[in-house]
């Protein structure tokens, strides 16, 4: 049997954000943000009440990036990857050459791009290109046209999650 290749790597949510401000201006004690970090809303022993909704900022949805290669386009693995922030996706052949991609467990660009619309993700690089493409605007624009969010992903570029 065939095995997939994939991986995926998801930021922990981090703890709210205090808003140093509010706190000094109310006189909340320091010992008390910690709490207020977790979410958990203050009652002190001299009645005051602390709200953290008041005093905090959720912090940012955490991010998530999924690499998937050498990997048949059947919808296998598409809970693992819905909602990432970034996907990896092989892109090897174009769609003319999808019985090839079949035979080789390999996906094309058009499935890529599908694949990620589906997947609902925010951002698609295509990369693991056959070497018969010496030109790589073809490649892109077919996962294009189901994904507009699409990069092709170049041997020595930095991209940003």
């Amino acid at each position: 049997m065939y095995k997939r290749q994939g991986y995926k790597f998801k930021q922990k949510k981090r703890l709210r954000k205090l808003i140093i401000d509010k706190l000094e201006e109310d006189n909340v004690p320091h010992e008390y943000f910690p709490l207020l970090k977790r979410g958990i809303d203050l009652n002190l022993p001299d009645g005051r009440v602390f709200l953290n909704q008041d005093y905090t900022l959720d912090s940012d949805v955490p991010k998530s990036y999924c690499y998937c290669s050498d990997t048949l386009a059947d919808g296998s693995y598409m809970e693992q990857i819905k909602g990432c922030t970034m996907l990896y996706h092989e892109s090897t052949f174009l769609q003319e050459m999808l019985d090839r991609a079949n035979q080789t467990h390999h996906t094309t660009a058009l499935q890529a791009g599908q694949i990620a619309a589906e997947a609902g993700v925010e951002k698609l690089l295509i990369g693991h290109f056959s070497s018969r493409y010496k030109v790589l605007q073809p490649l892109l624009e077919e996962a294009l046209s189901a994904f507009e969010h699409t990069e092709l992903a170049i041997e020595g570029n930095t991209y940003t999650i």
